[in-house]
C-alpha cells in the first residue's frame, strides 16, 4: 500500500471519550482499534501517538472573561494531575503497550508541558491555553513545538 510519500502520521485523540467502542460484532477497547488502525500503514511509515492534553472540566471561557473584568485578574481552574491521570489509565496503557510492540511507533506525552507535579491548569505564565474544556489554543500548541518537532521533515 502506498500512502503518497507519507513519512510520519501524527494520531490524536480524546481517546476516553470514543472507547470501548461498540458494534454489533465486538466490543473494541482502545487498544483494539488502535491496532487495527495501525495495520492499515505500512511498517517504513513513523506514527507518533500523543496521549491527550488534560481535559479542564471546570473552564468556561466566557465566564472567567467576565470574572477578569469584574475583578481585574485571571481566576485559577485547575484539574488535579492524579485525576486526570485516572481517568486516562486505560488509553494511556493501551498506546504505551502499542509503542512497546511496534518499532515504527512513539509516543508524545503532553503531560509535563501542561501540569505540574500536582495540577494542570488552564493557563500558563497568565497566559490563556485553552480555547474550551479540551482544547488548546494557539498559545497551547505553541507549547507543544519542542515535543513535535523532532518528528517533523523540514
Amino acid at each position: 500500500m502506498q500512502i503518497n510519500n507519507i513519512d510520519t502520521v501524527f494520531i490524536v485523540a480524546s481517546w476516553t471519550d470514543f472507547y470501548p467502542l461498540h458494534t454489533e460484532a465486538k466490543t473494541h477497547t482502545i487498544y483494539e482499534a488502535l491496532s487495527e488502525s495501525l495495520d492499515l500503514i505500512p511498517d517504513k511509515v513513523t506514527v507518533v501517538l500523543m496521549h491527550r492534553v488534560p481535559g479542564q472540566p471546570y473552564f468556561h471561557i466566557r465566564t472567567l472573561f467576565y470574572q477578569a473584568i469584574a475583578n481585574g485578574v485571571l481566576t485559577d481552574v485547575e484539574t488535579s494531575r492524579t485525576s486526570y491521570l485516572t481517568t486516562n489509565a486505560a488509553s494511556r496503557q493501551a498506546i504505551e503497550q502499542i509503542a512497546n510492540e511496534r518499532a515504527n511507533v512513539f509516543v508524545l506525552d503532553p503531560i509535563d508541558i501542561f501540569c505540574t507535579d500536582t495540577e494542570c491548569s488552564y493557563a500558563q505564565e497568565g497566559e490563556i491555553i485553552y480555547t474550551d474544556s479540551n482544547h488548546i489554543n494557539a498559545t497551547g500548541a505553541l507549547l507543544l513545538a519542542p515535543l513535535v518537532s523532532p518528528y517533523l521533515l523540514y
